[in-house]
């Protein structure tokens, strides 16, 4: 009973807080997160750890739904590198902003902990994906939507997250799961 007592009374302080415009900036957030070049062995860990993930889909896909394994690679080659170009860019680095910059920053002090503002901002991810009308790309967000989360509060990078979020995303379309994250105006024949 104390802790919900406590989680009002910070709800209450931090609307009080936010209510005015506010002269000073949230004390958790710099805006040298948004250039924070991560360090080698972070960018490393963050790659092998994609590249690890990009081999699982594969597998899944080929094993799951072989006629999609790399599907808009074979039939459209041209549109599989427009998507490559310009997902990480129009993509990736606004849902970075609002998910890990903005909320991480954000809500960290009205919900009380890292691990619950890192819960809450994944469960955002993957419910803004509801948009997209199929269980399998929520679920793959909302487990993407921690992993990035944890790797924005480990390296306090955009960089880093963005970089992450551009390899999983690249691989999935690659691998032949895009067509759950388009709408049917992209999607392959």
């Amino acid at each position: 009973m104390e802790r919900i007592q406590a989680s009002v009374q910070r709800l209450r302080t931090v609307g009080r807080r936010t209510a005015a415009p506010s002269p000073t900036p949230n004390a958790t957030f710099s805006r040298e997160v948004l250039l924070k070049l991560p360090w080698a062995a972070s960018l490393r860990l963050i790659t092998m750890r994609a590249l690890a993930a990009s081999a699982a889909f594969g597998l899944g896909v080929a094993w799951l739904d072989p006629q999609h394994l790399f599907i808009l690679v074979r039939e459209r080659p041209w549109l599989w590198l427009l998507i490559i170009v310009a997902y990480p860019v129009l993509s990736v680095v606004p849902q970075e902003l609002v998910f890990r910059s903005f909320f991480l920053h954000r809500y960290r002090d009205i919900l009380g902990s890292d691990s619950a503002t890192v819960a809450c901002s994944a469960l955002a991810f993957g419910f803004a994906h509801l948009v997209l009308h199929n269980w399998v790309a929520v679920v793959l967000t909302l487990l993407g939507g921690l992993l990035f989360a944890r790797t924005y509060w480990k390296t306090r990078s955009l960089p880093a997250v963005a970089w992450e979020h551009a390899l999983y995303g690249v691989s999935l379309f690659t691998v032949g799961l895009g067509h759950h994250f388009v709408t049917r105006w992209v999607q392959p024949p």
